[in-house]
């Protein structure tokens, strides 16, 4: 059963499940790695691997929104590219303003697959945007929302400002993306803000 106490304090983790209903509060980052909830992967990498218990903390928060903000407002959830062609990022405004942060993924080797140069997300919705380019979408019925929660992002952040769990190189996150008339999409930002 989910446990419907809503957090009221910065840094207060809300866990779920039988075993875990008891909220932990974290004072600062080290204590993430005290009680083994994230790892470094390697040193000055902004890299981090997600430990057991934080899996199960992270599990948690997946259910909390879920329940709070896909299944009360309606979104469905999708498995969105996250590596795209550099025309994606151009489009939408992104090279120019956010160079410093992206990373480049290109072949290591020419096969007769990709060619080109690929950027590693920074923001996970390029792709619900550009998937919907140049289409005529039929709102009528309600809009379209969407919501992702099946891998990484990606940043290159400056060393010194790496903080983990908030900026990372690579980092976990849900992605809620909606489409519609003004109205809807008023609609939907205020339903999912009230839940």
């Amino acid at each position: 059963m989910v446990n419907l106490q809503i957090p009221k304090e910065e840094g207060e983790l809300i866990k779920q499940g039988h075993e875990l209903e008891v909220a932990q509060s974290i004072e600062s980052i080290d204590d993430l790695f005290k009680p083994e909830i994230i790892g470094e992967f390697v040193k000055d990498s902004g890299q981090y691997l997600i430990l057991p218990k934080g899996t199960r903390i992270l599990n948690g928060l997946k259910l909390l929104l879920v329940e709070y903000v896909s299944d009360s407002v309606g979104f469905e959830e999708v498995v969105l590219p996250k590596i795209a062609p550099l025309n994606s990022f151009k489009k939408a405004g992104i090279l120019g303003k956010w160079d410093d942060y992206l990373i480049s993924a290109k072949p290591f080797f020419l096969t007769n697959g990709v060619k080109d140069e690929y950027i590693m997300d920074p923001l996970q919705c390029t792709a619900f945007y550009q998937f919907h380019e140049n289409k005529r979408i039929d709102v009528m019925a309600g809009p379209i929302k969407w919501y992702d929660y099946s891998g990484p992002t990606y940043r290159n952040e400056d060393t010194d400002k790496i903080f983990p769990c908030v900026k990372q190189r690579e980092f976990h996150r849900a992605e809620f993306m909606y489409l519609g008339t003004r109205e809807q999409v008023v609609e939907t930002r205020e339903k999912c803000w009230q839940n």
